[in-house]
C-alpha cells in the first residue's frame, strides 16, 4: 500500500538535526508531522476531533492506520467512542480495521454502543460479532454493586493538614464482588506495554473504560459515601507486581493520559489541570 510505504519512510522519532521530507509539515492547524511517531499522534487527534479533512491529509500523506496508543486504542476506536461517524467511514475506506480491540477487549462497535451513537453503529454494520471473537468482555453492569448498608467512610487526613497525603479518606466494603471479580478479570486480560517490560518491582498495565461500566461504579460509591458529585476518569492504569509483597518507591502520582486528551492542540487539555484524587482499590481479603 502506497500510504504505508511512504509512513515507512518517515524517521521513527523525532532526531537532532533530521531534514523533513516533502509532505511532512509541522505548520498550521492540521501538521503532517516529520516522524512517524508524531504522525501516529496526529492522527489520533485528527480522529478524536472528528476532522475528515485533516484525517484524509494524514492518510494521504502516509501513515499506519491502526497504530495503537498506550490503552490500546486505535484512530478508528476513538472516532467511533467520540461519535464521529464520518471520520470512522473514512478511515475504514483507508483500511482500518471496524473490529480491532482496545486493551482489555472493548470495541469500536462497544464503545459507540455505550454513548448512544447510532450513526457510527450504521457505519460499523455487523462488525461486532467478528470483532468479539476470542474477546474478553467487560459489559455494563445491569444495576448499582455497591454495598448499600455497609459501606464505610473515614477520614484518614484533614484537608487542613500540611501532608502530602491531606485529604485522603478510606472507603470500606464498597464494591461488590462481582464487580471485583470482573476489574480483576480485566486487569489480567491486559497486555504489558514494551515500555513496561523491565520494571523491577510492578509493571504499569493501561487500560480505559470507555463503556463506562467502572467510572459509573466509582461514582456511587462516592455518592454512597456522602459526597458531592465528581469526575471520575476513564483513564485506569493497572499495576502488576512481580514478587508478593513487593513494594513501589515514594512518588507522584500522575494522570495518564492518551495524546489526543493531553497534547497542546486547542480543545484537548484537561479542564481543570491535574485530576484531585487518585482512587486506589486494594482487596484485603
Amino acid at each position: 500500500m502506497a500510504s504505508c510505504r511512504r509512513f515507512s519512510q518517515l524517521p521513527s522519532r523525532y532526531s537532532k538535526g533530521q531534514v523533513p521530507l516533502l509532505g511532512s509539515s509541522e505548520s498550521g492547524d492540521r501538521p503532517l508531522g516529520s516522524h512517524q511517531a508524531r504522525r501516529t499522534l496526529l492522527l489520533e487527534n485528527a480522529a478524536a476531533r472528528g476532522d475528515v479533512e485533516w484525517l484524509q491529509a494524514l492518510l494521504e500523506a502516509g501513515v499506519e492506520v491502526d497504530a495503537t496508543n498506550v490503552f490500546g486504542q486505535s484512530a478508528l476506536f476513538v472516532a467511533a467512542w467520540r461519535g464521529h461517524a464520518k471520520a470512522v467511514a473514512l478511515l475504514a475506506h483507508f483500511g482500518a480495521d471496524p473490529t480491532l480491540p482496545a486493551n482489555g477487549g472493548c470495541t469500536p462497535w462497544r464503545a459507540a454502543a455505550a454513548q448512544g451513537h447510532r450513526a457510527v453503529l450504521r457505519v460499523l454494520g455487523g462488525t461486532e460479532l467478528s470483532g468479539d471473537q476470542g474477546v474478553p468482555c467487560t459489559g455494563n453492569p445491569a444495576a448499582s454493586e455497591t454495598t448499600e448498608g455497609q459501606l464505610q467512610a473515614q477520614l484518614l487526613i484533614p484537608d487542613s493538614v500540611p501532608h502530602p497525603g491531606a485529604g485522603s479518606w478510606l472507603l470500606e466494603c464498597c464494591v461488590e464482588e462481582n464487580f471485583l471479580r470482573r476489574l480483576d478479570m480485566l486487569g489480567q486480560a491486559l497486555p504489558v506495554p514494551a515500555m513496561e517490560v523491565h520494571r523491577r518491582a510492578a509493571q504499569r498495565l493501561f487500560a480505559c473504560d470507555a463503556e463506562g461500566w467502572i467510572v459509573a461504579q466509582m461514582q456511587e460509591v462516592i455518592r454512597a459515601a456522602g459526597y458531592a458529585e465528581v469526575s471520575v476518569s476513564p483513564w485506569l492504569r493497572f499495576l502488576r507486581y512481580k514478587e508478593a509483597g513487593a513494594r513501589l518507591a515514594s512518588h507522584v502520582d500522575y494522570q495518564w493520559l492518551p495524546g489526543y486528551e493531553s497534547s497542546a492542540f486547542p480543545g484537548y487539555a484537561p479542564s481543570g489541570g491535574d485530576t484531585t484524587h487518585s482512587f486506589l482499590l486494594f482487596d484485603c481479603s
